[in-house]
């Protein structure tokens, strides 16, 4: 078949549209895997940014809660307020737990997003290629097999480094929570340890109290007993100046036994006084040592039931003879 030269002429032109069709058809899908990226970079990092502002954000709220652990502040609360730190760090590690599945979730999604659309963009520019047909159609599809390479390889990569960002927030989570959860059973040893020394304290100061220590009720029966001396001191002395001023021949055995008797009578009274303040003395020092012996059980008690970690060879029994026995 002969073509003329008008003919050759036509289908060179044809062919040329055709070129420049199928040119313009790559153009465009570069744009868009270009655009294509760039939209699925702005959603990985603000998926990333989001898991990173609230794990920044939680590893400040849980410093500020571990804070609370101070020798200070375990000594003047109760059990209950340090496992209610830890109750409040564990929120926030299964907030953590939370929003790292999430983040597995979204990167998923991101992947699913991803190959959709690189599917999508291989479908129309195989449609597109096929209806221009500047190129056969198996000349087409070994072309796409180019593009699928390319892109799959890119994405892959992208794929594996969200892996990695996940797999290391999932890591440094389970240390971050593991290193917490040890200053915090380390924080409950100190606690009793904190609690039994400061029984200890109080035990002692108390015991060095004016409470034991010259109680004013003795200091009270001493100077009765002081008053009740000089008041027989001078008794005696009356007695002495009378027998001092009497003219000898006054001294008459009678004289002298009026005031044997009155020596007598005051000694006597004094006795009785005494004996009374004696056994005041003995009844409040009785009431003392009732009470240092219920403080002693109470605080035994209290170290009993605080539980606190002794050292090797240690007893309570061992700390109450050492420490608290000597001191009443």
């Amino acid at each position: 078949m002969v073509t003329s030269e008008k003919g050759r002429t036509m289908i060179e032109a044809q062919r040329d549209s055709r070129r420049q069709r199928h040119i313009s058809a790559l153009n465009e899908v570069q744009k868009f895997i270009d655009q294509f990226y760039d939209n699925f970079c702005e959603r990985r990092n603000e998926i990333r940014e989001k898991s990173h502002i609230f794990v920044t954000a939680s590893d400040t709220e849980i410093e500020e809660i571990m804070s609370g652990l101070t020798d200070e502040l375990l000594v003047s609360n109760e059990i209950a307020y340090v496992n209610g730190v830890w109750d409040k760090v564990s929120q926030h590690r299964n907030a953590r737990k939370a929003d790292s599945d999430q983040l597995r979730d979204n990167f998923d999604s991101l992947r699913m997003f991803q190959k959709k659309g690189s599917q999508g963009f291989l479908n129309k520019l195989r449609e597109d290629l096929i209806g221009i047909a500047f190129m056969l159609e198996d000349q087409v599809d070994a072309l796409l097999v180019e593009y699928k390479e390319k892109d799959e390889k890119r994405y892959e990569a992208e794929h594996a480094d969200n892996d990695v960002f996940y797999d290391e927030v999932v890591q440094a989570d389970q240390q971050k929570f593991e290193g917490h959860y040890a200053v915090w059973k380390e924080s409950v040893v100190q606690f009793h340890k904190i609690k039994q020394e400061d029984a200890i304290t109080k035990f002692l100061t108390r015991m060095n109290s004016e409470e034991f220590v010259n109680p004013l009720s003795r200091v009270a029966i001493f100077d009765e007993m002081r008053t009740e001396q000089m008041t027989l001191f001078e008794n005696r002395m009356k007695i002495l100046k009378s027998l001092d001023n009497q003219r000898p021949t006054s001294m008459t055995k009678l004289f002298v036994t009026q005031e044997e008797e009155k020596l007598r009578q005051f000694n006597d009274e004094s006795a009785v006084v005494f004996d009374g303040l004696v056994d005041k003395l003995a009844k409040d020092m009785a009431n003392t040592n009732e009470d240092i012996d219920i403080a002693e059980f109470d605080l035994k008690d209290f170290m009993t039931k605080n539980d606190a970690q002794l050292e090797e060879g240690q007893t309570f029994d061992s700390i109450m003879d050492d420490r608290i026995i000597p001191t009443t």
